[in-house]
């Protein structure tokens, strides 16, 4: 009796995972990540060159797109740093810095994606192994650039690769790891 139960449960626990639409899979990816207290992007750009991006809730922000530049955003402060010197932004100058650079729909996964756009082209590519751990494959189309987004067991984005992403007239591929969700991230005005 109890094998058939679990038997029972199982197989409604695989239909209704089967069910499962890759735009549900993505809204619910995207509400997880939206939950997230912390977490670490590293964009990998052409030519070798990645961009590090750090959140830690409820407002601080670490920028770090070369090795001797790095921009702290804490609350309304904006702290630059090049080779070891740091600068305190004016208020006003730091006020429009923040607001563009921190919304979180930027660093989302699914930036710019619409409801229609994720309905009409979302795929689902099923399961492979990526870093050793099992990842969900999804891909979908956003205005021209075509996605493949990697989704762990946690509902959390591990990996996007975006290709065709225009950058200053010019098409690149482009691949974002995601790591350190939930995880204490210090991010600290820099010591002057």
């Amino acid at each position: 009796m109890t094998k058939m139960c679990i038997g029972l449960v199982s197989g409604l626990l695989l239909s209704a995972t089967a069910f499962a639409s890759p735009y549900a899979d993505l809204a619910q990816m995207r509400a997880a990540f939206f939950k997230a207290t912390s977490w670490q992007i590293a964009e990998h750009l052409a030519a070798g060159k990645t961009l590090l991006v750090e959140y830690s809730a409820p407002n601080r922000w670490r920028f770090v797109p070369s090795p001797n530049l790095q921009e702290v955003i804490i609350g309304k402060k904006v702290y630059v740093v090049t080779q070891g010197h740091v600068v305190t932004l004016p208020p006003a100058y730091a006020s429009k810095i923040t607001k563009h650079m921190t919304s979180k729909s930027k660093s989302d996964p699914l930036a710019g994606a619409s409801k229609a756009d994720l309905e009409k082209t979302a795929r689902d590519l099923g399961m492979q192994t990526l870093h050793g751990k099992r990842v969900h494959v999804y891909s979908f189309v956003v205005r021209g650039i075509s996605d493949t987004l990697y989704i762990g067991a946690d509902r959390l984005p591990v990996r996007a690769v975006m290709k065709g992403v225009k950058i200053r007239g010019k098409r690149f591929n482009i691949v974002a790891d995601f790591s350190r969700f939930n995880q204490p991230i210090a991010i600290q005005p820099p010591a002057s």
